[in-house]
C-alpha cells in the first residue's frame, strides 16, 4: 500500500510538470517503478505509460491489463529479437526508438496488431558513442520511405522523431537547447523532402523536460521527477 508521503510526492509532481506542459503529452515512464505507483498516477489521470524493458513491458501490462484506456509506450533500447515480445502488448501504442533500418526491417516483418502503432525514429542528436540512433540523415530519410511505401504493414505510422540531451557535459541546459533545436530543423527537413506533415517530436526528460517544450516536443518522458 502507498504511503500517505509517496501519495503526495506523485500527486505534486504530476501537478507541477502539467503545469509546464502546454500542448506536449507526458509519458510517465515506469522504469524501476511498482505496479501501486502507476495505478495512483492512473488514478490521477495519466494515461500513457512508457517502459525501458522489455519483460517489464510484458509483465507491468498484464498486471494493469483491467485499466481501461491505458496506453503503452516502448521507450528503451529494442533488440531485433525482442520485437515480437513488444508487439504482442496490448494497448502498445508507441515505440520511440526505431533506432536503425535493420530494426524498422524487423518490425516491419513481424506480425502485427490491427491497432495503429507509432514509431519514432531515434537521433543521436548528442554524437555520444554509448548511445544509439541515427546520425546520417540520408539514413534517416530512407527508414521514412520504407515505413511509407506500399507493402508496408497499414497499421504501422512513421509517426517522427525522438531524441535525449547530452549525457557527458558541464553545460546540460546549453546541449539540451541544441539537441532539441538540432532535431526540430531535422523534422522540418524531412517534412520538406517528403512532402509529408504533421512529424512529432519525442523529447525532454526529468532534468530538461521544460527546454524541450521550448523546441517543440509532441511528447516528454518523464520518470524520476513523478515516481522518485
Amino acid at each position: 500500500m502507498l504511503t500517505e508521503p509517496k501519495k503526495k510526492l506523485i500527486s505534486d509532481a504530476l501537478k507541477d510538470i502539467r503545469s509546464h506542459l502546454g500542448s506536449s503529452q507526458l509519458v510517465a515512464v515506469t522504469k524501476h517503478t511498482g505496479i501501486e505507483e502507476m495505478a495512483y498516477a492512473y488514478e490521477l489521470g495519466q494515461r500513457i505509460f512508457g517502459e525501458n524493458r522489455v519483460q517489464d513491458l510484458v509483465k507491468k501490462s498484464e498486471q494493469l491489463a483491467g485499466l481501461p484506456d491505458l496506453e503503452w509506450h516502448f521507450i528503451g533500447h529494442l533488440q531485433r529479437n525482442k520485437v515480437k515480445d513488444v508487439l504482442k502488448v496490448e494497448r502498445l501504442s508507441a515505440i520511440h526508438s526505431v533506432d536503425s533500418l535493420s530494426l524498422l526491417e524487423k518490425i516491419i516483418e513481424c506480425p502485427q496488431a490491427a491497432r495503429p502503432l507509432a514509431l519514432f525514429f531515434e537521433v543521436n542528436t548528442s554524437g555520444e558513442k554509448e548511445k544509439w540512433g541515427f546520425t546520417d540523415q540520408e539514413q534517416l530519410k530512407l527508414a521514412f520511405q520504407k515505413a511509407l511505401k506500399d507493402g508496408a504493414p497499414a497499421n504501422l505510422i512513421p509517426a517522427g522523431l525522438m531524441t535525449m540531451g547530452t549525457f557527458r557535459t558541464k553545460d546540460a541546459e546549453g546541449e539540451a537547447h541544441r539537441c532539441f533545436k538540432e532535431l526540430r530543423k531535422m523534422k522540418l527537413d524531412l517534412e520538406k523532402s517528403l512532402g509529408i506533415k504533421g512529424l512529432k517530436l519525442s523529447m525532454g526528460m526529468s532534468g530538461d523536460y521544460q527546454i524541450a517544450v521550448e523546441h517543440g516536443a509532441d511528447y516528454v518522458r518523464i520518470g524520476s521527477q513523478i515516481f522518485g
